[in-house]
């Protein structure tokens, strides 16, 4: 995802949302929520 920001490629971050959305979990890691805020910041 960072690559897609550095670069404004909005296919990149699109890729990174389809993954983020295909992992589901009741209690996620810490990791996955800082993933989330950082997707959550990202318009291109």
């Amino acid at each position: 995802m960072e690559t897609g920001v550095r670069y404004r490629s909005g296919r990149i971050v699109e890729r990174a949302r389809a993954v983020r959305r295909s992992h589901t979990s009741s209690t996620p890691p810490k990791v996955v929520r800082d993933f989330d805020e950082r997707l959550h910041g990202v318009y291109l």
